[in-house]
Parts: structure tokens; sequence; C-alpha cells
């Protein structure tokens, strides 16, 4: 793949086994362990930093951040911000890659509250959007977007005529179009993603570095191995010194806010400090890690690895 591409890396666990980049398509007629599982980290990020273990209602003040569904015949789109339908700039949700302020995530759930499908979209992506068919047996929709810095936040339900043919399909649906691409040098991607995991390390752990290699932290360090011109991201001792008393880091897939615990995202830098190869994972993706072509004129590389409950952590140097 390209310099400036961001993955999303899945692992379909149970009866959903399999591996994919970009997406993964499963026809399921229950609850999908990929959605249920994001929507979980969702909440527990929701009440950690909202103190609020459920979305946000539609009101007045919020109009920047509610979700709005438009139907077209057995088609669905969810849009974020009254004003995507009554035209008010003032009320569509920003993307921001300064701050950075964007929508994260964007999902919509039928009468069941079943997940039916899903979104993840990067810092870069202007007019954060989801559209998908109706599934079969859906007779109501309400639809979900998820602000990195303001929380999830809930639309009205929408009553449903017209559905498609097909069951909904166990698939996140990644929106990281390449909007911005190579800024200054930097994949703006990439510098978004960074800035949002040191924004989070500062709440949620009061520094605004990554938590260094020591003996404590053999969990959750990233090591790097290297193989002619390739390079692999695993996270935990255990990973690379083949000691199986070594930790490495687990991946626990919950539905349950306070249970669920993985490797989120990893990234790695070069010698100058750039980042070449970045992957956000989600709680299915057992083991965590990034394989990737290293660029030409690379002398050393750092990775990072952020948890979704204890932080960014990053690794050695290591010299290629």
């Amino acid at each position: 793949y390209s310099f400036c591409t961001l993955l999303v890396k899945t692992s379909n666990m149970n009866t959903r086994r399999g591996f994919i980049l970009l997406l993964l398509l499963v026809q399921v007629s229950a609850q999908c362990e990929l959605f249920e599982t994001r929507r979980a980290d969702i909440l527990r990020l929701q009440q950690l930093d909202h103190q609020q273990g459920t979305p946000f209602t539609p009101t007045s003040t919020n109009g920047k951040h509610t979700p709005v569904i438009t139907l077209t015949g057995t088609e669905a789109k969810v849009t974020v911000g009254t004003g995507t339908i009554s035209g008010d700039a003032a009320l569509i949700h920003p993307t921001d890659r300064t701050t950075p302020h964007f929508i994260s995530t964007i999902y919509a759930t039928n009468q069941n509250d079943v997940i039916i499908a899903m979104t993840m979209l990067s810092g870069t992506t202007d007019q954060p959007s989801l559209t998908f068919e109706v599934p079969l047996g859906t007779t109501s929709i309400q639809a979900f977007s998820f602000c990195n810095t303001h929380g999830l936040f809930g639309s009205d339900v929408m009553q449903v005529t017209s559905t498609g043919s097909s069951t909904a399909s166990c698939s996140i649906t990644p929106c990281f179009e390449d909007t911005v691409g190579i800024e200054n040098g930097v994949c703006a991607q990439f510098a978004v993603m960074e800035a949002d995991a040191l924004r989070r390390q500062l709440s949620e752990h009061l520094r605004d570095t990554p938590f260094t290699p020591d003996d404590t932290n053999t969990k959750h360090t990233p090591f790097i191995t290297i193989s002619g011109t390739s390079a692999k991201v695993t996270v935990g001792l255990g990973t690379v010194s083949g000691n199986t008393a070594d930790p490495i880091h687990p991946t626990v897939s919950s539905e349950d806010p306070l249970v669920i615990h993985y490797i989120e995202m990893i990234f790695v830098k070069d010698q100058t400090g750039k980042i070449i190869a970045a992957s956000y994972l989600t709680a299915t993706s057992s083991p965590p890690s990034l394989e990737f072509t290293i660029p030409s004129g690379t002398t050393s590389l750092r990775a990072f690895s952020m948890c979704n409950t204890h932080g960014l952590f990053q690794s050695s140097d290591v010299a290629v």
C-alpha cells in the first residue's frame, strides 16, 4: 500500500473467522461482534470522558453533533449536524485537523438495538457520513455519531417502510479517503491519528508523551522485527522473546464497556520522526500487529501502540 494509506485491521472471530484489510463482509442476521465491541469501547469513553454511559439525546444545543437520517427508497444515509438538512453551516459538524476535532465513528441500529451498519472515519474526512441499504426486516432506524472530543450522540428514531432484500453485513466500512494527502512532507491522516492519541494520553493518563519501554510495561510495549525490506510490529515482550512466561498484550473482545481491552492503533516513525506506516485495529484483531515495507532511505524505526484502556506506548529505536 502507499505511504499515506490508513488501514483498518480486523480479524473475524468465532463463527466469523478471517483476516482482511479495509473491509470485512460477512452476512449475519444477529449481532455482529465487530460492531458490538466497537460500540462497547465508545460507551467506555463516553463514561470516562463525559460521565455518562449512554448517548446524548437530540436537543437544540447539540444540533452540530446530532446525526440525521435521510431515506431514499431502500437506501439510508446518516450525516452529522442538523445543518446538513437545513443548510445552516453553523450546525454542520466540522473536521478540524489541528485540534483535532472530528467524527470518528457513525453507526445505525434497528428496532431491536442491533447495529446494522457502521463506519470509521479519519480526521481528514470532510462531511462525515454513512450510507447503506436498509436490511431486510428493519422497521425503524436510529443513528449515532461519535465525536472524538465531545462524545456520542443519538438521533431520533425513524420509521422504515422500504427495505432491501439482504440482511445486514458484519462490516466496518472505513471512510479514510485521502482528502488532504501529503502536507508539508507529512501524511495528514497519520498526523491527525497521532495528535488524537496524544490528546487522549493527556486527558486519560495525565501525560502528553507516550510511555517509554521499561520492565513493568513489557505487556504494552511494541516490538519491531525486520526481515529484509519488511518490518512487523507486535505488542508484548512474549511476541519476540520466545519465552512463554513473558507477557503478550491480550485482545479481550467484549460487549461490556468495563471489560473490553485491546490495542486500537499501531504506527511507526522513521529517524526523522515522520510516520511511515499506521493502522487502526479492532477488538477482534488478534494478535495485534502491523506489517509494512520499509521505505527507501529509512535508517531507524520506532513503533507506537495505543491500548484502549492503558494508553500510548513506544518501542526502543531499531536500526535498519
